[in-house]
């Protein structure tokens, strides 16, 4: 991708989903995997786009302080 956060149109999503188990969310899903915010089972997201079979691009609300972040999260897990 050209930039994070915009996929190309055929990959754009806006499909409502919740954890299925306790997961995290990473901005880094193919180096570092680093978890920046824990996701308890039942966290409601939204995919954005699913670059691959292993990751769905995703924002949740109320994460951290009460904003909408945006990241990615291991598909297997939602």
């Amino acid at each position: 991708w050209a930039q994070i956060g915009q996929p190309p149109q055929s990959l754009r999503l806006h499909i409502p989903m919740l954890t299925a188990y306790d997961t995290y969310l990473t901005d880094d899903p193919h180096v570092s995997e680093y978890h920046q915010a824990d996701l308890p089972a039942g966290t409601k997201l939204t995919a954005l786009s699913h670059p691959d079979n292993q990751w769905a691009y995703v924002y949740v609300e109320a994460t951290v302080d009460g904003k909408v972040t945006r990241g990615f999260v291991p598909q297997r897990d939602v």
